[in-house]
This record gives C-alpha cells, structure tokens and sequence, in this order.
C-alpha cells in the first residue's frame, strides 16, 4: 500500500482501553482505515487508560506540536509496597508499613498540595529515557541499570479525589502535570516522601493540551466506521494543538502551498514570535510563525488536515 494511499488526513481522539500499548492502538487504527501513516502523541503504558490522540495520514506532521502539552491524568495510588517498574505490573521489590496519618483525608490533601510546583523527578527504571543512546527499560530488561539524571517537571494541580484504606491504602487523585511528568515517579517518591513505600495502581488520562476524554472515541467505533466514515470522527486539529487560529482568504492558499511568506492579518500583530494554526475551508492547512508582520511557514500540510469546526 502506497503511503497515504486512504487519502485521509485527521486526528483521532481515541479512548486506550488497559492492556493494550499504544502502538497497539495505531496498528488497530492502520489496518481499520487502511492507512499505513499513522502515529501516536503522548505514550501511555499498557495497564493505563484514557486518552490518547493518534494521528492519521499526513497529519501525522502535527506530532511534534501535539506532544508539548500539559496533561491531566486520574491516578491511583496504593501504598505499603513498592514494585521495579513503580506501577502494579512490576515485580514487588519492597514492602512497608503505611503510617496511619495516610488515612486521614485532610493529611493526604497537604501532601498532595505541596506537590504542586517544580519538582525534580528521576524517570523509572523501565522508562523510554536515553542514556549513552541506550534505553532505560531495555537495560533493565536485561538485569542491568542506568544511572538517570533528574529532570525538572511541574505539577499544576494535585486533589485528591478519593481515600480508601482497605485491604490497602489508596489515594485517587487528580493531576494537571507539564510534558515528561512521569506519574509512575510521582507515586513513588510519594511513598519514600510519607515513611513508606507507593506505586501507581492505575491510571487514566484525561485531558491533553484542549482535547478531553469525553470528546474520545473507542476503537469499535473508529473500526465500525471504516476507511469511508473515519473523517466523521475526527476531532478539531486546532483544538488539539492549542494555537490561536488564523482563517487564510481563498486566493492565499495557494502561495501558502508554495511556501511563500504571507502577510499576517492585523489582529495577528500581537502574535509576533508564536506559531499559529492556518486554515481554510474547513482544513488545517499549516503552522506558521508571526514575524515581522508576516507569516513564515513551520509545517504545511500537504492536502490539509479534516476536522476544523467553524472558524
């Protein structure tokens, strides 16, 4: 099949079910849309839910500014044991009491706020981090371990949600977190933090960049729908980015095509230096930067992306 052979050109809004990875979840997608281009923002483990915007045809050339977005997540988190891959799936490497103060709903929510902020989190051990152009999952696959380096990350926004103390303790809590924010670390610095141990005993991600799970559509639908009725399924690719919006007039179209610098409309001004979403007729046609009273190309899509709701 030649590369784009569906014609299609959209982002899927999916809702990952647990125990699948995400490129189960484009090969899924490839075969239902016959589409061999398509490619995932934002990995989420296997035992993780939620949503996770996959992209299809030529739109895959958004992924690079659809992976930069701030993400919100529902997690749990269970204390008294720790496991190696800091998530239920991982094999128990250690085991502590849990203080009684973290059954108390008023304690838990002081941890958690104080949370909020930079913080300076090391990835886990079975992570997709580099060092010296190795990985850190394979080299713990193999019995072996890399020395990471921590990475600044930013949580947002930390509520718990929920508190149960039986058979375990479990804190379910809402996250609003910045890109790279491990939420496995989270749960286990958590732990060594309280006098005990924690990992993350589930998760569900529930909002990247403007999109959010209840705008998510499941694989049975995206498969029902088939190559002829996935475009009704697309979700709004300006939403997704998260960038102000330009409407180009028809007869710029073509030079935008070209790659020709255009002129920025006045209400743009202000934009100097960011990037913007171009599109007309009801397609994304490109991202541009405002500069010097002009728009410069930075990505331009070739056939545009489907799914822009009215300007």
């Amino acid at each position: 099949m030649r590369r784009n052979a569906s014609g299609l050109s959209g982002l899927l809004a999916v809702a990952k079910p647990a125990g699948m990875t995400s490129h189960d979840v484009v090969d899924r997608v490839r075969r239902a849309t016959g589409e061999r281009r398509v490619g995932h923002a934002g990995t989420l483990d296997p035992m993780a839910t939620g949503l996770l915007l996959v992209a299809v045809g030529p739109a895959t050339r958004l992924n690079q500014y659809l992976t930069g977005h701030d993400k919100e997540y529902r997690a749990r988190i269970a204390f008294g044991t720790a496991t190696d891959t800091d998530d239920a799936e991982g094999r128990v490497i250690c085991q502590s009491p849990v203080p009684e103060a973290l059954t108390d709903p008023g304690f838990a929510q002081t941890q958690l706020r104080a949370l909020i902020g930079d913080l300076e989190q090391v990835p886990p051990a079975y992570s997709a981090v580099k060092r010296q152009g190795r990985k850190a999952y394979e080299v713990a696959r193999a019995g072996g371990e890399l020395e990471l380096e921590p990475r600044t990350v930013t949580v947002y926004q930390a509520d718990l949600v929920s508190l149960a103390a039986d058979p375990v303790v479990e804190w379910t809590v809402d996250l609003r977190v910045s890109k790279g924010t491990y939420i496995r670390a989270l749960a286990r610095d958590l732990g060594r933090a309280l006098g005990s141990a924690a990992h993350l005993a589930g998760l569900q991600r529930r909002q990247s960049g403007r999109v959010r799970l209840e705008d998510a559509v499941s694989l049975e639908q995206v498969e029902a729908a088939g190559p002829q009725g996935v475009e009704a399924l697309f979700c709004d690719p300006v939403a997704a980015l998260g960038l102000p919006r330009i409407e180009l007039p028809a007869d710029l179209v073509a030079p935008l095509r070209q790659g020709k610098r255009l002129p920025a409309p006045g209400d743009a001004l202000a934009l100097e230096g960011l990037p913007v979403a171009v599109t007309s007729g009801g397609r994304l046609l490109s991202v541009h930067r405002v500069q010097g009273g002009g728009l410069v190309a930075m990505t331009v899509i070739d056939g545009g992306v489907a799914g822009c709701k009215e300007a």
